[in-house]
């Protein structure tokens, strides 16, 4: 809701409707509308990452893990791509500063730092060569280009998820020298 009608927009009100209950009683749970934000921003992180980097196996070949890597963030990101709009627009737009706390901030970070160094731990063993900065380098790249498919994509679009998961796939492998 606060990314469809925006924070200011969004009353308490109106979360406590979407969820079936009274205004009063989401303070049960809430003190604001900043620890619901707070609250939903920390959760879709955590989601992302348990969906996205939980199936990891660090025994599979790192060509193999790399490649479920990218179709599970890829699957994520279009599945919802309101949510993931709207996350970003919290995490990485001006309203961080404005609603988001230090807390949830420092949380969603170390959850990408660790997203980041198994990408980047993953590049390192299908590339012996590759320094530790260039491979980091090289995750960024990666998971940025995961990240922005919601700018893109449209789910009346001519192509299916598991299509869009494989042709990222294919530049990924392209971008590591697989193919």
């Amino acid at each position: 809701m606060f990314g469809a009608h925006g924070f200011e927009s969004t009353t308490m009100r109106d979360l406590a409707g979407a969820v079936g209950i009274k205004a009063p009683g989401i303070y049960n749970h809430f003190g604001s509308k900043e620890e619901i934000l707070n609250a939903a921003i920390e959760w879709a992180m955590h989601n992302f990452s348990n969906y996205v980097i939980g199936p990891d196996d660090p025994g599979e070949l790192p060509a193999r893990r790399l490649e479920g890597i990218v179709m599970r963030h890829v699957s994520y990101q279009i599945t919802d791509p309101q949510a993931t709009r709207a996350f970003d627009m919290f995490m990485y737009g001006p309203a961080r500063e404005k609603y988001v706390s230090k807390y949830s901030i420092a949380s969603v970070r170390s959850l990408s730092k660790q997203y980041i160094d198994i990408v980047s731990d993953i590049l390192q063993k299908l590339d012996r060569k590759l320094k530790p900065r260039e491979a980091r380098m090289q995750a960024l790249v990666i998971t940025d280009m995961c990240d922005t498919v919601t700018r893109w994509y449209r789910t009346d679009g001519a192509y299916s998820p598991k299509r869009i998961g494989n042709f990222y796939w294919l530049l990924v492998s392209r971008i590591v020298g697989l193919k």
